[in-house]
């Protein structure tokens, strides 16, 4: 698995695992263990390695979103998964959670409606409506996922 590094002071302070797996409760969708792993690490922010592409389209990552379990008061708790995903929730389909936001307000989200590991696909904020995601597939898990990003 390629070493994702993150830009200083662009992460989020540590979290329990109880916290993930009220999120994962919340959500309905079982995070992968190689995006815990890395979250373990960092905990979201800013990476280096940041672009990736898609057919013809090179995509920028913004910043994998971070699990803050004091989102109301930590300045990092706009970028909480459980806040992104309830403020998206009603154009998401069920199993499907954004885990990074990408330049432009698209968001890398883990789709698991299909199959037992999460599949990683774009989610577009323009063309999704009430209760229909508008996605384009990226990759058919997160380690995939993970060798395709390089710096921008």
């Amino acid at each position: 698995m390629q070493t994702i590094e993150f830009k200083n002071l662009s992460i989020a302070k540590p979290f329990s695992e109880e916290y993930v797996d009220e999120v994962e409760a919340e959500i309905g969708i079982k995070f992968p263990q190689k995006y815990l792993e890395l979250m373990r690490q960092k905990n979201g922010g800013a990476p280096v390695q940041q672009c990736f592409t898609v057919g013809m389209n090179e995509k920028v990552i913004e910043r994998f979103l971070s699990f803050v379990e004091n989102y109301k008061v930590d300045q990092c708790g706009i970028y909480d998964i459980e806040v992104v995903w309830s403020q998206i929730e009603d154009r998401l389909e069920e199993g499907i959670c954004p885990f990074a936001a990408l330049y432009g307000g698209d968001f890398l989200c883990f789709d698991g409606r299909f199959q037992d590991e999460a599949a990683i696909v774009i989610w577009h904020h323009e063309q999704a409506s009430q209760g229909k995601s508008s996605i384009t597939p990226v990759a058919d898990s997160f380690e995939v996922f993970l060798e395709m990003l390089k710096e921008l």
